[in-house]
């Protein structure tokens, strides 16, 4: 997957950077698709033993998008929320 708005960076640390300075790095459901996908890759990679978030620019996350309040409530309830995937599919490895 190409990234829009992240950076990652594999490794024994691998690094995750949302990537929208201009927008102080609010959270989208583009931002959250690509977070998903970096954290499956980093749990697959056995070098992998840490991984860091940050934020490019001056501020770590401002907060979320007017649409993905929206957009999270419906993930949820369709079972389908990037975050409970990665928790359940951690729990079962």
């Amino acid at each position: 997957m190409e990234y829009r708005q992240i950076i990652y960076e594999p490794g024994k640390v691998a690094r995750v950077k949302l990537n929208r300075p201009r927008y102080r790095n609010c959270l989208s459901r583009v931002l959250l698709e690509e977070l998903d996908d970096a954290f499956r890759q980093a749990a697959s990679d056995e070098e992998v033993r840490v991984i860091v978030l940050s934020g490019e620019g001056e501020n770590f996350c401002r907060g979320t998008t007017w649409e993905l309040p929206r957009s999270l409530l419906t993930a949820r309830s369709e079972g389908t929320w990037p975050i409970r995937r990665i928790a359940r599919a951690d729990m079962k490895g």
